[in-house]
């Protein structure tokens, strides 16, 4: 086994340790820290495993990281521009578009244009989308499009699920006549960020039974 710490740097807490001292004999002590690195190796792979540390797409994704502006490469907005076509702009042919985002990304790599310390990458890419040459034209326009397309590219699917998981709650057989503007209505409610077990202004309660009863009279 590589890399691994000696039985005396793995951190098992400091309770557990001084019971594992004062209570184990030596033989003991092999067992335990032998069955604390297992685990600690089935739970990396397990993590490994579930954040899918091999994804081309988040390998690919620094490239949108400013920090990372010179050791950046081409192919890596590249990859993206030819997986999602929208990134580019729609009023030239795509091998423009391609000539355009190769020269842009070159000039903003030898750029000194750097992210500031209370800047996000979302904000440093919006403000690129603004930076003017000295001709008064815009400096980075395909780069910060493909830039912000990237970003809002979803890192997981939990959203989705948490949507239909919310659609399948209130729009069962015993509710499946429920419209969709309804259900809209009600995710855009929660997903505000307002809870369902806040207190309700009992005239919003009044207006909505009285709603209820008009809907169900049409």
């Amino acid at each position: 086994m590589k890399n691994l710490l000696p039985d005396s740097e793995i951190d098992v807490g400091f309770k557990c340790r001084s019971f594992v001292q004062k209570e184990l004999n030596e033989e003991e002590k092999v067992i335990f820290f032998t069955s604390v690195t297992k685990y600690f190796q089935v739970a990396i792979e397990y993590f490994q495993k579930k954040c899918n540390m091999d994804n081309k797409a988040l390998l690919h994704a620094s490239v949108a990281d400013p920090v990372k502006r010179k050791s950046s490469s081409f192919a890596d907005i590249k990859y993206f521009v030819l997986n999602f076509r929208s990134l580019l702009p729609a009023d030239k042919e795509f091998e423009e578009n391609m000539d355009i985002l190769n020269r842009e990304f070159r000039q903003w790599q030898a750029s000194n244009l750097d992210m500031d310390k209370t800047e996000s990458a979302d904000k440093y890419w919006f403000r690129m989308a603004k930076e003017e040459t000295q001709e008064g034209g815009k400096r980075f326009t395909v780069l910060s499009r493909c830039m912000l397309g990237v970003l809002s590219i979803f890192h997981s699917n939990a959203s989705c699920e948490r949507l239909f998981s919310m659609v399948r709650r209130n729009r069962t057989d015993f509710r499946n006549c429920m419209s969709n503007r309804l259900l809209e209505s009600l995710a855009i409610y929660k997903n505000r960020g307002k809870s369902f077990r806040e207190p309700v202004a009992k005239e919003v309660l009044t207006k909505a039974k009285s709603a209820t009863a008009k809907s169900l009279k049409m």
